[in-house]
């Protein structure tokens, strides 16, 4: 994929317009579960092609009365019934930052603005914080939130889903292929409005990543439990 960091009219096919400011941010995540924009992102520097290998590895764990954890599926209570609506299954993660935002509506009447992508569609009955008022309330909100009262209503799930990278980079679109380039992607005139477009300004302003998974499989880690309730009792006799 191809990505323009500059101000553009018209955004041609297959390319993206985004501020390159502090670097691209891209975000490698399992689309079952809620995204959160600030967690695991990798920035992408412009004048360098960026490669990402990606290994999935599946972790299931034993619910009660092995663990403590949950199954996303079933588990009951009001921050899952929230992730339902929105089509994400239930995680820890994704629970604490609901129960953070339901405290910041109870003390604030409106939600913490970083969450805005998700929280302009979710169902609870609030605003966004946007007076300065709002988000000074949010400010002193956090400084005396416990995340302890949130943990206790979110458990860990017993399923979980990581991602392994390992990443790669190299100059791009580089010397030897700028002409290439502009031969093979007439569309980046689109970017330039007319004006020259010479090496510095691609390096600049362009940045290619290709991401792919390392298998077609995935890594599959499960517990087996060493002695089932029939065989406990067995043994008590």
């Amino acid at each position: 994929i191809g990505i323009f960091s500059g101000s553009v009219q018209n955004n041609p096919k297959n390319f993206f317009s985004i501020s390159s400011q502090w670097g691209i941010p891209i975000q490698i995540a399992n689309q079952s579960y809620m995204p959160f924009l600030y967690d695991e992102l990798v920035k992408v520097k412009t004048g360098t092609a960026t490669y990402f290998k990606i290994k999935k590895i599946v972790n299931k764990r034993l619910s009660k009365p092995y663990s403590d954890c949950v199954e996303s599926e079933t588990f009951e209570s009001i921050y899952n019934d929230e992730l339902k609506k929105l089509g994400y299954l239930y995680d820890q993660r994704s629970c604490v930052k609901l129960c953070y935002q339901k405290y910041i509506i109870e003390n604030c009447s409106c939600y913490d603005y970083d969450y805005k992508h998700v929280f302009d569609i979710l169902l609870f009955d609030s605003k966004q914080c946007k007076t300065i008022d709002e988000i000074e309330c949010t400010e002193n909100a956090y400084s005396k939130f416990d995340s302890n009262e949130c943990y206790k209503y979110c458990p860990l799930e017993c399923l979980t889903v990581s991602y392994e990278l390992q990443t790669w980079f190299e100059d791009f679109p580089g010397k030897s292929n700028f002409r290439l380039y502009l031969s093979k992607i007439p569309t980046l005139e689109q970017f330039y409005n007319g004006t020259n477009i010479n090496l510095d300004s691609l390096n600049d302003n362009l940045a290619y990543i290709l991401i792919w998974m390392d298998d077609l499989s995935y890594t599959f880690i499960s517990d087996t439990p060493t002695m089932t309730i029939i065989s406990l009792m067995a043994n008590i006799g």
